[in-house]
């Protein structure tokens, strides 16, 4: 369950990274910056490495709490500072999603495998 719940959020970052380089405006709702898009390639591509990796016990965990510590870190500095030296601009509906890419991060790096049957 855990490998198929990374599949997604590493996906979901992939696409997001994507995004930032390909199309940076999404409507109104928010405008992607290439950094934050460079990190979100980087951690997308890993977590589609790792999921689909078949020795990925040990490391799947370790990806999952950096995820979740880079997730919770990046919304901490939205908050704090959303134009962080010029370098990008955080937005609400970012500081929302890495909110939410903290938790899943943490959750998931704390979820028990499930059994083999």
């Amino acid at each position: 369950m855990r490998h198929h719940l990374t599949k997604l959020l590493a996906a979901a970052l992939l696409l997001l990274g994507l995004t930032a380089f390909l199309h940076p405006s999404l409507g109104q709702l928010v405008y992607l910056d290439m950094f934050p898009g460079l990190i979100y390639l980087i951690l997308g591509a890993v977590g589609l490495k790792l999921s689909y990796s078949k020795n990925s016990s040990v490391t799947l965990p370790s990806y999952l709490k950096i995820l979740g510590f880079m997730g919770w870190a990046l919304f901490l500095l939205g908050l704090s500072w959303p134009n962080f030296r010029d370098i990008f601009h955080l937005e609400p509906a970012e500081n929302v999603w890495h909110l939410i890419l903290g938790l899943a991060g943490f959750l998931l790096a704390n979820k028990k495998p499930s059994p083999k049957l």
